[in-house]
């Protein structure tokens, strides 16, 4: 398990032991085996959470670039360890709920901040697939949603 503390898991009396919270660090990327599948989750970025706010519900600024950035070098790691003829054998897809948020106080925002952090994401892969002269075709994603 990753560098994860006893707090953070739950264990269900007869079930497994889940983990409770996900923190950015314990994303890390890891090889699948040759015509494996490989799921990663990912954390969305920190929106504007302040009511008043013209821009309540959108991602932060330096949030956003951190994911981009952070998405960029998590594949920029993989791309680098996987041999450069295996590279033109991976798809890859991006998921994301297109939920809009409520807050548990029952504020409302048009933004998804799933959507919103998939972009991101999205933006920092295609970064590392240029990078490492991965067909785009490769990103299975018909569709970008993007907000502006």
């Amino acid at each position: 398990m990753n560098k994860m503390d006893r707090q953070d898991l739950v264990h269900y009396e007869g079930g497994p032991l889940l983990v409770k919270k996900i923190e950015a660090s314990d994303i890390r990327p890891e090889i699948p085996e040759i015509g494996g599948s490989l799921i990663i989750l990912q954390r969305n970025a920190q929106d504007n959470r302040q009511p008043e706010s013209s821009d309540f519900g959108a991602l932060e600024a330096s949030s956003a670039e951190l994911v981009m950035s952070n998405a960029n070098e998590f594949f920029d790691k993989i791309f680098a360890t996987l041999p450069e003829e295996e590279r033109k054998n991976i798809d890859i897809i991006v998921l994301a709920s297109d939920a809009t948020l409520v807050t548990p106080d029952g504020q409302h925002s048009e933004h998804q901040r799933a959507v919103e952090t998939a972009d991101q994401v999205i933006a920092g892969l295609r970064k590392a697939m240029n990078k490492y002269s991965i067909a785009p075709k490769q990103l299975l994603n018909s569709t970008i949603t993007t907000n502006g």
